[in-house]
């Protein structure tokens, strides 16, 4: 099995990031293309990133500013995705995101993972430029 990791440091609280990956309100904000259902333990969150791609993400773990496990139900097989954070001693946070269970062959690996990255660089663009509070 192959696993798929992206890690980027943001200006911002890790509550922030964490509230930006679990409010499906700030979640709309950066993520691509429709957003819906719940982030939180036992729901189901709805990813649509264009027209006939949809992606069920079920939260298995829900540990508050710290870490998310999300187990895709509907789209690519059986896979994770995890997200980590850690607050930095400069004041920013570590969003490390991994998504395990790839298939060494699966011909979408290219495509998915430069979907993730560009969906961090997103996620702290929105973050570090943000005039909300969120990103405080």
């Amino acid at each position: 099995m192959v696993a798929l990791i992206h890690e980027v440091n943001i200006h911002a609280s890790a509550q922030a990031c964490f509230q930006a990956v679990t409010d499906l309100s700030l979640l709309r904000q950066w993520h691509l293309g429709k957003v819906d259902g719940s982030v939180q333990l036992g729901e189901e969150l709805v990813l649509l990133p264009k027209p006939h791609l949809q992606f069920i993400l079920k939260t298995t773990e829900y540990t508050i500013n710290q870490r998310l496990v999300q187990t895709l139900v509907s789209g690519a097989g059986h896979q994770s995705v995890i997200t980590e954070l850690t607050p930095l001693a400069d004041g920013r946070t570590r969003v490390r995101l991994t998504h395990d269970g790839w298939e060494e062959n699966d011909p979408n690996i290219a495509q998915c993972n430069m979907q993730w990255g560009a969906a961090l660089h997103r996620l702290s663009l929105f973050l570090e430029t943000s005039d909300s509070e969120v990103a405080s």
